[in-house]
């Protein structure tokens, strides 16, 4: 097994996947180098994680699909095999499809796995065209399971797809803006109870624009010290608070009863500030990157602010749709998933689902 000089974590896991269960399969040693010192031919027998050195010296090149964060690309070439990917969890990923494909790996949890084999039978390397990209591109396990069984299982840590902010990746708004830190000085960014941001700052437009730019300075710092990532989360605290002073009330009654459309304001502006600030980047000949905000859509802020037109839903009014750049993350809490979600049951959950992607074309579902 071959891996780049310099390489990153999924390419190596990927690299540590194949040889433990080559060898728990098989009995087979197999090796696993640096590709500094070797070069390539159709002699070569390699299985190549990642090597763009090596994959370049085939004559190789990455398929035109759109693979993504998480899919990857297996191609024979000669006596050797390639898993490309363009990111840490596709190179992953590609290894644990390498093993299905080569001795029937499949995980059941952890060390649980089952072999396709037996123990010992002749293994003959197939034929690999294999492009591969996930219909949804990252999956996290609503509990938490250690690594190992997430790479077999093929899904993610929450910590793979969001940003920590101060340690904490979801429910983490007052993360952003400490009480501890901001409250004494400035109590309108906070509700009454002081569990959950304010997002109209009771209403004064220069303390808002404070909150706007400390929770920006916030998001963007988190963004800079993870390069790899490309999602943040603002979203409220866990526990249903929220903050009912006249201005949040005022912008309740005129969306509709929606509490969201609040946040969908503030988050807005938060993620724009971290366009620009990503396109400063750009333009100084950095790589092009684009990095996803999310809000919660849970308790008080699961309605949508949108009006229903002729059968189809659309925002109240411009205000209200979410940036380019901003996701809505929907945990629809009151469904019932023993039924489908185009069940009866589930008609107001499938209605705010729908209310949602009116206004959002970044959906997340919890």
């Amino acid at each position: 097994v071959v891996l780049p000089e310099a390489a990153d974590s999924g390419q190596a896991a990927g690299a540590a996947q194949i040889q433990k269960h080559l060898k728990a399969a098989t009995g087979a040693e197999i090796n696993v180098v640096s590709d500094e010192n070797l070069s390539y031919d159709d002699a070569s027998e390699y299985i190549v994680i990642g090597s763009k050195k090596l994959f370049d010296a085939a004559g190789l090149t990455m398929p035109e699909d759109d693979i993504g964060d998480c899919g990857y690309y297996i191609k024979s070439d000669g006596n050797s095999v390639f898993i490309m990917a363009n990111r840490d969890y596709g190179s992953k990923y590609g290894a644990i499809e390498f093993l299905w494909y080569a001795i029937g790996y499949e995980c059941l949890y952890g060390d649980s796995v089952s072999y396709g084999i037996e123990k010992g039978e002749k293994v003959v390397m197939p034929e690999f065209d294999v492009i591969e990209a996930p219909d949804i591109t990252y999956n996290t396990p609503s509990n938490k399971i250690d690594s190992a069984t997430a790479t077999g299982l093929r899904v993610n840590n929450s910590g793979d797809i969001f940003m920590g902010v101060n340690g904490a990746t979801i429910h983490n708004s007052l993360a952003y803006l400490p009480v501890d830190t901001y409250a004494e000085k400035y109590p309108e960014w906070y509700s009454q109870d002081r569990r959950e941001l304010c997002y109209t700052a009771h209403g004064d437009p220069d303390l808002y624009e404070l909150m706007i730019e400390k929770a920006s300075e916030v998001a963007i710092s988190v963004v800079d010290a993870n390069p790899s990532k490309t999602t943040i989360a603002l979203t409220v605290m866990d526990g249903g608070y929220y903050c009912t002073c006249d201005a949040c009330t005022e912008s309740k009654e005129k969306y509709n009863g929606a509490d969201s459309a609040a946040v969908i304001k503030f988050i807005n502006r938060i993620s724009a500030n971290i366009d620009a600030h990503l396109a400063e980047q750009a333009a100084e000949n950095e790589e092009p990157r684009e990095v996803t905000m999310l809000f919660f859509a849970y308790n008080q802020t699961t309605n949508p602010p949108v009006k229903e037109e002729n059968g189809e839903y659309a925002a109240l009014d411009d205000s209200v749709v979410c940036g380019e750049h901003v996701g809505v993350y929907i945990a629809p809490i009151t469904a019932q998933w023993n039924h489908s979600l185009y069940a009866e049951a589930n008609e107001v959950s499938a209605d705010a689902i729908r209310g949602w992607s009116a206004i959002c074309k970044n959906m997340y579902f919890w």
